[in-house]
């Protein structure tokens, strides 16, 4: 993993937001199948994407900067053969909220 695992770090009550410019050859756009005027959207939710895999944002972060609802997001990562990046960890959290909740 080449980031920490951050959970919740844009569903918080106060989003700072960045806007990066960057500089891609057309050649590099063509060969990922990107061309018109969705490009920059695709780009962001292809960064999404990747950081998501590396475990920097959560599916519910990765999700919104992707600009997608949860189910969406699933199915978009399904292109790129991922799944969700779900773990021991992720299960032990899960059930001691629900026990926590009186469900267990």
């Amino acid at each position: 993993m080449l980031c920490p695992r951050r959970r919740g770090i844009i569903a918080s009550e106060v989003m700072c937001v960045a806007k990066v410019s960057v500089e891609v050859p057309d050649g590099v756009l063509a060969a990922a199948g990107l061309a018109g005027p969705d490009v920059a959207l695709e780009v962001r939710r292809r960064l999404s994407v990747a950081f998501y895999a590396e475990g920097c944002l959560t599916l519910s972060d990765a999700a919104s900067m992707a600009g997608m609802g949860y189910a969406e997001f699933m199915e978009y990562l399904g292109r790129f053969g991922l799944g969700l990046n779900y773990g021991l960890d992720d299960l032990e959290q899960d059930l001691r909220t629900l026990r926590e909740l009186g469900y267990g």
